[in-house]
């Protein structure tokens, strides 16, 4: 019987991770590339396109594998767009895809009710697809690989022209459903490093296809493989799995993995090494037509981006380009650029760093972040915005020894600060209505109201409206040189020692969580 959608729920699982330096400097550590909005044509991140792929009723709620250092983006965004989530899956550290898919498979053969049989969809949540029907009809075509046959099937990508920037697959011996190939089989030696321009003109005359990453497979097979050809990474996930600390407070349980079992993983292993070269279940699905791309350079975004002017040009922002054609140009601060006789050029001119650089020197952005790193340029990782779970901080200016930035409160939310024992402040509410408690004196704030709060002094803020609250802060340093760079250390955070009413974490274990019949709706 030929199975489908209609007879088989799959069951999505969103990689979220990466460095965030490939299409510096619009992506930082702290703000990678699956989380911006680059195309005027989309209201959507990255991120948030790899959940509206999924939305249709084919599949299950899709779960999420975040590293901590992206949970905060990929929680806000979730919230943002209002999606349904089946699950989260916290890594502490980052130990490899091939680590990563084996918590998830464990996790959600535990959890989901299929069991063994659970089929999993892992797609990585910063790549493009710009016919989500498409693939979808791909990934219908090989269900009956990964359900009857037990296959673990990679989705590769037809190529369109020879790029030495991907890896490649052979595809081997079709493999027949009803009589109909629905996918080749694949063995070791079939995935192929990034090739010289020479190789990639031969893969794509053979038919070979790009490696794009995406996976689909049974739990019970997956683990099967993991125990034959990768059991220390396996029995690493199962242990990070069991002792795990799962929250249920949003609308969906959240499983942090325990750091010391998961650490035993070897790390930086993907799951191409650990296991599709050494299994003798593999398959590929070649997909045709689906518009992917892994936004993988600059040159790239400029090749997927839908919104060009007549003359080819890819803008956004404020911009002004005059005789200039081919060109990718984001202004992000709100100055506005001028461009007069420019072709196949990318200028980005970001909050805190301007790239000015060839399109066909792309790739060389990853040579020029190293050079930042060595010289331990902050701009490499931080932007003048980061991202807490109690809201954000925005750095507005340094002046010498006078900084001004803004902080915001959530509805619902409440921290503790320490003021600086090196410099004086002023707070101004700009937004929303928040309670300062400081020596005891309460000072309920409301817009344009103002406060001086003491050096080195605790003050503990309470947002309880039901919107969210702002603060605009003037800082004057008592020297020069001692103004910090980057949101992040604008604000020194200490304990808050009372209950916060917004927050109901309630540690259990996964086995106990499996129990327990009403952990989806607490």
């Amino acid at each position: 019987m030929k199975l489908g959608f209609e007879e088989h729920r799959i069951i999505p699982a969103i990689m979220i991770g990466g460095s965030g330096t490939r299409l510096w400097p619009l992506s930082r550590v702290n703000k990678p590339k699956q989380f911006l909005c680059l195309d005027s044509a989309q209201s959507s991140s990255f991120f948030q396109q790899a959940l509206e792929r999924f939305l249709t009723p084919q599949y299950g709620l899709p779960w999420l594998m975040s590293a901590s250092e992206t949970l905060i983006h990929a929680e806000e965004q979730v919230r943002q767009g209002e999606f349904s989530v089946g699950g989260l899956i916290v890594e502490p550290s980052m130990q490899g895809t091939a680590a990563a898919i084996a918590a998830l498979t464990v996790a959600i053969s535990k959890m989901d009710p299929a069991g063994l049989n659970a089929i999993l969809l892992v797609a990585p949540s910063d790549h493009l697809i710009k016919d989500p029907s498409q693939f979808s009809a791909q990934v219908a075509r090989a269900i009956p690989l990964a359900l009857e046959q037990d296959r673990i099937v990679t989705f590769g990508i037809t190529p369109e022209h020879p790029e030495t920037g991907f890896g490649y697959i052979r595809p081997g011996d079709p493999i027949l459903s009803d009589g109909v190939a629905c996918g080749y089989a694949i063995r070791q030696g079939d995935f192929l490093e990034k090739p010289s321009l020479e190789n990639a003109k031969r893969y794509v005359k053979d038919g070979y296809c790009w490696n794009a990453g995406i996976f689909m497979f049974r739990a019970g097979v997956m683990m099967q493989e993991l125990a034959r050809h990768a059991p220390r990474t396996l029995l690493a996930a199962q242990n990070a799995i069991e002792l795990a600390r799962v929250t249920n407070h949003r609308s969906y349980p959240s499983i942090w993995l325990d750091e010391t079992s998961f650490r035993t993983a070897p790390s930086d292993v993907p799951i191409d090494t650990a296991v599709m070269e050494r299994t003798t279940c593999g398959a590929v699905v070649p997909c045709t037509g689906i518009g992917w791309s892994d936004i993988g350079s600059l040159s790239s975004l400029y090749e997927a981006t839908a919104s060009k002017d007549a003359y080819g040009n890819a803008l956004s922002g404020p911009v002004i380009a005059l005789e200039t054609t081919n060109t990718l140009v984001f202004a992000r601060n709100d100055r506005k650029v001028v461009l007069i006789g420019l072709d196949n050029m990318i200028v980005v001119d970001d909050d805190d760093a301007l790239l000015i650089a060839p399109m066909d020197e792309a790739q060389k952005v990853k040579d020029a972040v190293g050079h930042l790193k060595r010289h331990k340029q902050p701009e490499t990782h931080a932007t003048k915005t980061q991202l807490f779970a109690w809201g954000r901080v925005a750095l507005v200016t340094r002046l010498g020894q006078i900084v001004v930035f803004t902080f915001s409160l959530l509805p619902g939310m409440s921290i503790a600060l320490r003021a600086p024992a090196t410099s004086w402040e002023n707070w101004v509410v700009t937004a929303g209505e928040i309670a300062v408690v400081q020596n005891g004196s309460v000072h309920d704030m409301a817009p344009s109201d103002s406060l001086f709060p003491e050096r080195d002094q605790i003050a503990s803020l309470h947002n309880h409206s039901p919107a969210s609250a702002a603060i605009m802060v003037v800082r004057h340093y008592d020297a020069a040189g001692m103004t910090p760079v980057t949101a992040a250390d604008l604000l020194e955070l200490v304990s808050y020692e009372e209950p916060q009413q917004n927050v109901n974490f309630v540690p259990m274990s996964v086995t106990a969580m499996r129990e327990d019949e009403n952990y989806l709706t607490n």
